[in-house]
């Protein structure tokens, strides 16, 4: 392994409890973590989200006819994957759902930064 996080610590322990747990190939994900650049500007705004605010100022921006129809569109057009992904990982579609809705209005919006490269 090559990349920046090659010599990263913890990344041994989570190739092999991904291994371990979920079955993954160490070789895969040797590979693919090879290829992982550490971006300080990501890594900043995680850490010093730009929200901080209560559920009360966000409800009506996120609670809207228009989001509410997008989440039913989104969640009749992709029933399948969703059902498979509430399955595996254990929760419910609901939060799946709005969750996407919140991130990205169901797709519309999917940020200026590329963070996974396939």
């Amino acid at each position: 392994m090559h990349g920046d996080y090659a010599n990263y610590p913890g990344l041994r322990d989570f190739i092999g409890k991904m291994n371990r747990e979920h079955g993954f190939n160490v070789a895969f994900l040797e590979q693919t973590f090879s290829r992982v650049k550490r971006d300080q500007a990501a890594l900043t705004k995680v850490g010093a989200p730009a929200e901080g605010q209560g559920w009360r100022a966000y409800r009506p921006i996120f609670l809207t006819e228009e989001r509410i129809r997008g989440g039913v569109d989104f969640w009749n057009r992709h029933a399948p994957l969703l059902d498979a992904a509430s399955r595996q990982y254990g929760v419910d579609i609901e939060y799946i759902v709005a969750i996407i809705g919140v991130e990205t209005q169901y797709g519309k919006n999917t940020g200026r930064t590329m963070y996974c490269r396939h």
